[in-house]
């Protein structure tokens, strides 16, 4: 429930750490929350990191138990299958509300190096190469969105992340875009 104090609403939002771009965006949102006209309105904003850095699987976690009053969850379905106690969410976390959307393309990008030869995820079953796979976080509480995603893909073509290393190759799990995308580019990856 949004608090109030004796200088207007106090708003709690999580959105992720400050290095990824949600926070920027959330900072953005803050500014626009201060309405100058209506200096009453909203007093004070408080800017949530989510736990293990599991924002999109964290935050309609967090909103639901009511510990913020609204939060960043991306891809928009996360929150369907939150509401829903589908997908990674092993419970519902009650009912959420969307109010706002950016467009934001959400692209999994699955690329092999050239030299592999491999065109399809069938031939990548088949062939069984040692590749390095990067996917994106797993914590305590479950994998994020991205990990999830990866997971039931590599699961419709017969496979999983153990089967990568049992054919000689390594899963990696650093984390947001913004760090698993250089470990490609730098060909650790």
């Amino acid at each position: 429930m949004l608090e109030r104090d004796e200088y207007g609403y106090v708003l709690k939002i999580v959105s992720n750490f400050p290095y990824h771009p949600w926070w920027k965006l959330t900072s953005q949102l803050v500014e626009g929350f201060r309405d100058k006209k209506k200096p009453g309105l909203v007093s004070s904003v408080g800017v949530y990191s989510p736990k293990f850095g599991l924002g999109s699987f964290e935050n309609p976690k967090m909103i639901g138990r009511g510990e913020v009053d609204a939060g960043i969850i991306n891809p928009p379905v996360t929150a369907k299958m939150a509401m829903e106690g589908k997908g990674p969410y092993r419970e519902r976390v009650g009912e959420l509300r969307a109010i706002a959307r950016f467009p934001e393309p959400d692209y999994i990008f699955w690329l092999v190096a050239e030299e592999l030869g491999i065109h399809s995820f069938e031939e990548l079953a088949k062939r069984k190469p040692p590749l390095i796979l990067v996917s994106g976080r797993s914590g305590p509480t479950g994998p994020d969105t991205l990990t999830w995603t990866v997971e039931q893909v590599l699961k419709q073509y017969g496979f999983s992340y153990q089967h990568i290393e049992s054919w000689g190759g390594k899963v990696l799990f650093p984390g947001p875009s913004v760090v698993g995308v250089p470990l490609v580019r730098s060909g650790e990856a």
